[in-house]
This record gives C-alpha cells, structure tokens and sequence, in this order.
C-alpha cells in the first residue's frame, strides 16, 4: 500500500506542477501563434498591395513585375519563418532585377524585350549607377530593423515556453515524495479521509519540495522585464506593420526617381553596358494585368503593436511565478483546528519556513540539499541567454526622445535635398528618409553581444557564425555616390510624374 502511495504522491507532484504552468504556458504559446498569423497576414496583403499600386500607376510593367514581387514577398516570409534569408540580398535582388524592367518602360515599353545580354547588364550595373536612389537602401534597412525585433520577440517568447515546459519535466527529490505522501495520503490510515492538510503544513512541504525552482524567479522577472521593455519600443522603422504598409509607396518613390532623373540615368547606361540591344525573337510582352490583384489597396492597421503590449502586459502579471509555485499549490487547504497538521487533525503549530533555498534551512517537513541541480543550472542559462538577447535589441532601437532627436540631427523633417546623408563610418550605411540616425551593426542579425558564452544566438550569417555587435559609430557626411541624387523629390513633381504615366498608359494601350 505504502508503494502505491508513493507513486500516487510523485504524480500528483508532476501534475500540480503542470497545472500550475498551464495558464502562463497558454498565454505565451497563443501569443506567439497570432503573431505569425499577424505576420503573414501583413506580408500578403504589402504583397496585393504592391501588385495593386504596379497595377494602377505603373499598368505597363505589372504584369512583368508581378512574379518579381512575388519573389521578394516570399523572402520576407521566409525570414520571419526562421529560414535563411539574407533581406539585403532579397531586397538588392528585387531591385537589380526591376531596373531592366524600368529602364525599357523608360525608354518604349511598345518595343520588343531587350535581348538578354543587355538585361543581364543593367542587372548588374544597378548598384553602381543607383537608378532608384536611396530607396533601396533605406527600406532594406528598415526591412531589416523591423524584421529583426520582431523574430527577436517571436523567438524570445518561444524560449519562455521551452523553460516552461522544461520546468514541467522537474523531478522532485525521494524527500519531497515522502512528505508529500504523508501530507496527503496518511489521513486514509487513522481513518480520517475527509481531512484536508492544514495550509501552513502544506506551504512548508512545497516550498520545500520546489525551493530550488524558486531561485528562478529573479531571472524570470527580469526576462517579462526585457520582454516588456522590447515590445514597447515596437514603432516606426522597428515596426514591421508600420514597414510592411509602406512598401509599396517606397518602391514607387525609387521608380519615379529613376524616371525623374532619366536623362543621367540614360547616359549612365550607355557608359556602362553601350547602346541598347533588343531582341531579335521576342514580341512585346502582353502588357495585362493578372485578375488577382484587382481591388484597391488595404491600408489598415491590424495595431500589432497594441495587441503586444497587451500581451505583455497579461505576461507581465506572472513577474514572481516561480516565488509562488508553491503556495499557489496549497491555495485550497485549510487553515484552523479541524485540517490535518501531518499527525492528527488539530491545528499546524510548526514555524512556517521562507521561500527559496534561503529559507529551507529549517524546514520542519522536508529535507532540501542546498546543492543546486542541473535542471536549474540549465534553466537559468536559458533565461540569462534570452534577457540578454532582449537587451541587447532593446539597446538597438532608440526610445521615441532618440528617435526624435536623430530625426532632426539627420535633417531627415527638412527634406532639403542637401546631396549629402549621413553613413556610418564601418559599414556605409546612410540613414535615408526613413532612417532614425541609430548605429547600425553590420549584418541583419546585429544587436549581439561580443561574449558567445552568455549570449542567446538567435541570429547568424550565412556561414552560421555569430554575427557580434560592433561599437556605435558616430555619423558623418559623405557625398552621395555618383548617379545617385536625392530623394527630396516634392509633392508636385511626383503628382507630376503620376499624372504622365497614366497618359502614357492611355496613349499606348
């Protein structure tokens, strides 16, 4: 009988632990699930959008673009599905290959294709001539800001409900086993069945039973405290909605600067890939548009950022769960003369012990072994590795007074078209009209501290080694590349430009 008490007390040791976890484990897994659903969902619909937007001002190429769009789409997609993408690859892809496409819009979109040769030349020549100007640049870093918090919080909550259900797996010493027993089975002995523990007895043999799990709690805490600090840093370029909804205006932004600046760009063309060669065995393209993208643009908000702070703020509500696993667990008991005080039915007038290992010393009920165990040790290099993870993002995305004050130190509300915006000393990268000024880091997976030993990797290159913050660089003013004028392009001349395009539209079918 004994033995079947004691199986009995292990499994209900493993089950209140798994109920206990249940509620916080819930939140954390739904959460991370709507947000990939978000994620998709705004992917797709910047996808229509963009095909909408090609469609109805750039009718000509819509149908050429459309496969292209759809390419870059599904790199973003990948990416935050945790796949190896590189998003400056996908994004100097997209647009390497778009420049033919303009360029022969540009030029008589009535015309036969260029012949290959060409095309492959303009291919690679767009980098150096910067048909598109800044855009290229300042939505790949943008792509790569956003992107990169976002999977930084997808992938942090993850890891929360990985400690979790590894907190689930924890086995209890033969010690607790025994007390538990005792404290729940020994009333079927006197007989007394119906006789509930008395509350202070239980606390004692939980707290002593999950004291090493309760030196978890400051670093839980702080992890909610990381996880809060992130999500509330979650606008602007940082945020992927805010991105997503904008890319296709951007694309267009470049499209008109090339066409703005067609007479430069022309002879930049000739200079580097000669005079234009058609193909001899390809008829004009069919300009139509797929019926897929009819409709018009979807610009509302689906407020991700609202819906994490909310989360987060459910979360933040478990700040001391580990402290009080254990009296959580006795919250039905008994307090008076009539529970079982694990002798007989009277009151508990033992000492009730403190929380954690400090306060077990003297447990009257249960013998706990100051030595910490490995499941603990693992525990809390998960939640070390994930903070700091956190951290170091949070150190990567400027707070709204940043922001702020990098816009209007970059001139970037000034829009005066200056020829000159500001790189970092390393890597090169200009802020451009949507940047923040902030310090970059020089891969898409940047934000990482230079101590491998303590650092939660989510993020590495190609050749999966670790991609280490570099030290913040101050910004300085360069000239701009040759052929690559500014973007301060005014409101009548886009208006402008629209208005031609659609005429040509008109006057070429």
């Amino acid at each position: 009988m004994e033995g079947k008490f004691h199986h009995a007390a292990k499994t209900d040791m493993s089950e209140t632990l798994i109920s206990q976890t249940a509620f916080v484990k819930n939140l954390l897994v739904t959460s991370v699930d709507q947000c990939q659903d978000y994620f998709t969902q705004m992917i797709r619909r910047a996808e229509n959008n963009t095909n909408l937007y090609f469609s109805a001002v750039y009718g000509s190429m819509a149908a050429k673009a459309h496969l292209l769009i759809g390419d870059f789409f599904m790199d973003l997609q990948k990416y935050q599905q945790n796949e190896e993408v590189d998003l400056r690859d996908s994004v100097n892809n997209f647009f390497d290959h778009l420049f033919p496409l303009v360029f022969h819009h540009m030029i008589n979109p009535n015309k036969p294709a260029f012949s290959r040769d060409y095309v492959e030349c303009l291919v690679q020549v767009r980098q150096e001539i910067h048909p598109f100007g800044e855009v290229p640049h300042t939505l790949m870093m943008d792509l790569q800001h956003s992107f990169h918090t976002a999977r930084v919080i997808v992938q942090a909550v993850q890891a929360g409900v990985g400690v979790l259900n590894a907190t689930e797996q924890y086995a209890v010493s033969n010690d607790c086993v025994h007390a538990v027993m005792r404290m729940k089975y020994c009333p079927y002995c006197q007989p007394i069945v119906d006789a509930v523990p008395c509350q202070d007895y239980c606390r004692n043999v939980m707290r002593g039973c999950w004291a090493h799990l309760a030196e978890l709690d400051p670093l839980w805490n702080s992890y909610l405290e990381a996880l809060q600090g992130l999500t509330g840093r979650f606008r602007g370029q940082y945020n992927i909605e805010d991105v997503l909804l904008e890319v296709d205006k951007r694309i267009s932004e470049g499209i008109m600067h090339a066409m703005e600046n067609g007479p430069v760009l022309s002879e930049a063309v000739t200079k580097s890939c000669g005079q234009t060669k058609w193909s001899d065995d390809m008829v004009p393209a069919p300009w139509s548009t797929n019926g897929e993208v009819a409709g018009t643009p979807d610009r509302a908000l689906l407020n991700l950022q609202q819906k994490l702070q909310t989360f987060i703020k459910s979360a933040y509500q478990w700040q001391g769960f580990y402290t009080m696993l254990a009296d959580s667990a006795c919250s039905l008991e008994e307090d008076g003369a009539d529970c079982w005080n694990g002798e007989t039915r009277a009151m508990y007038s033992r000492r009730l012990v403190g929380l954690g290992l400090a306060g077990q010393k003297h447990n009257p009920e249960v013998q706990v072994s100051q030595e910490e165990e490995s499941i603990i040790t693992d525990l809390k290099d998960r939640l070390k590795q994930t903070t700091k993870a956190l951290t170091n993002q949070i150190q990567e995305v400027p707070d709204t007074e940043s922001l702020v004050r990098n816009w209007e130190e970059t001139g970037a509300e000034s829009g005066d078209g200056s020829g000159s915006y500001t790189v970092d000393d390393e890597d090169g990268y200009g802020s451009g009209a949507y940047g923040s000024g902030a310090s970059e880091t020089g891969g898409i997976d940047g934000g990482k501290s230079n101590d491998d030993s303590d650092g939660f990797q989510f993020a590495r290159d190609k050749q999966g080694k670790t991609v280490d913050k570099q030290p913040t660089k101050k910004t300085k003013n360069v000239d701009r590349p040759s052929g690559a004028p500014s973007l301060a392009t005014s409101s009548l001349t886009v208006a402008t430009i629209t208005l031609l395009l659609y005429l040509n539209i008109i006057v070429n079918g």
